[in-house]
């Protein structure tokens, strides 16, 4: 790869009006790597023998999807919702549930993460109790 392919145009936002100035740097600075989490050879996703470890592998692809706030949720559930005990797979809704109602408190041991379905089955008994 010869010098001009090693280098591109990238556009930087000067001010709020959206000015741009395009500045020349290597193209490896410019794309991020991303790491994917390779599937073992012999796993097989029909087999029930290797249900534990396509469980474990979703909980690390979803893990690796959201950001640092939900992640910590994840990891203090196990990467489960706590109504299912279904695996919070990365394609599936999530909803952010606060245990006491207060959506200002956002303190992780307030905070829930629950299949949207989840959500929606609490949040109609709530609504049948009251």
């Amino acid at each position: 790869m010869g010098d001009i392919e090693k280098y591109g145009f990238f556009p930087r936002i000067r001010d709020a009006c959206i000015t741009y100035i395009f500045e020349v740097r290597p193209v490896q600075q410019a794309i991020k790597q991303q790491r994917h989490i390779k599937v073992k050879a012999a796993a097989n996703p029909f087999d029930p023998d290797w249900d534990a470890y396509y469980r474990d592998r979703e909980k690390l692809l979803k893990l690796k999807s959201v950001n640092e706030f939900i992640g910590k949720v994840l990891r203090r559930q196990n990467g489960e919702c706590p109504m299912c005990r279904q695996v919070l797979e990365r394609c599936q809704e999530h909803f952010l549930h606060h245990i006491d109602g207060d959506k200002a408190n956002k303190r992780i041991d307030n905070v829930a993460l629950l299949h949207r379905d989840c959500q929606l089955r609490l949040q109609q008994a709530g609504k049948a109790t009251t």
